[in-house]
């Protein structure tokens, strides 16, 4: 490896620009609660159809920041200074594969990806509990986000490539937000619609706490491979 790979390996860990992912989400969170003062000059009509693009945008934010975050996670799980290889080299095929086994997999894999030494090699008792509760925590949520990963990466795509999406309102006494979307490039006459709800406070929940994880993982990584330390500082998430 040479000085230029890793001090650009360096550069990528401590100026990572994923924390962005999750200041644009409670962005989109301040515009929906203070829509009104912040954009006086939009009528009431269409100030509906903007919040509700707006919560799709929070949705296509979170699907983005989980595959950022996971994408990451397997780079530096491979515990090699040119980890950013690996992030020019990831198929999406690789996180949707991550997702569909993660709430299954064992508390060993769960350990390495957070930077944990081995759970077996730990002689304090106490310690080793508290960080198998925090490893069975972390896939825990890192399941939620894979099943709303699983669910909403079509969208994500059709977002992505062509912006074919639309927003409209639908219901009766209650009206709520549906977005129609392509994602068969076979069906030409077949869109596939989804309800979005009033609230962004699971996209918050679930982009705050990849924004957590990765940080500590990331400075783990830094002490453990990057600055090869004897010994490095990690994080417990069972509280």
């Amino acid at each position: 490896m040479s000085k230029g790979e890793e001090a650009m390996a360096f550069l990528l860990c401590i100026f990572q620009g994923y924390p962005f992912l999750y200041f644009k989400i409670r962005m989109i969170e301040k515009n929906l609660k203070d829509f009104k003062s912040l954009w006086p000059e939009v009528d009431e009509g269409t100030s509906h159809l903007i919040k509700d693009m707006l919560k799709v945008e929070a949705s296509i934010t979170t699907v983005h920041f989980a595959e950022v975050f996971t994408s990451n996670l397997l780079a530096f799980k491979k515990r090699i200074k040119r980890f950013h290889k690996n992030l020019l080299s990831y198929r999406v095929s690789d996180v949707v594969e991550y997702y569909e086994k993660i709430g299954k997999r064992r508390i060993s894999y769960i350990a390495n990806l957070l930077g944990y030494p081995p759970l077996h090699q730990i002689e304090d008792e106490e310690l080793k509990e508290n960080l198998k509760k925090s490893c069975i925590k972390v896939r825990n949520k890192m399941n939620e986000i894979g099943e709303y990963y699983l669910h909403f990466k079509d969208l994500y795509n059709s977002y992505k490539h062509g912006f074919r999406i639309g927003v409209a309102e639908s219901g009766y006494d209650e009206m709520y937000p549906v977005i129609i979307y392509l994602d068969d490039r076979k069906k030409l006459d077949t869109g596939t619609i989804r309800r979005f709800g009033k609230s962004i406070s699971k996209e918050i929940e679930y982009c705050n706490f990849m924004t957590h994880i990765l940080g500590a993982v990331t400075e783990t990584f830094i002490d453990r491979v990057l600055h090869q330390k004897e010994s490095w500082t990690i994080k417990s998430w069972c509280e």
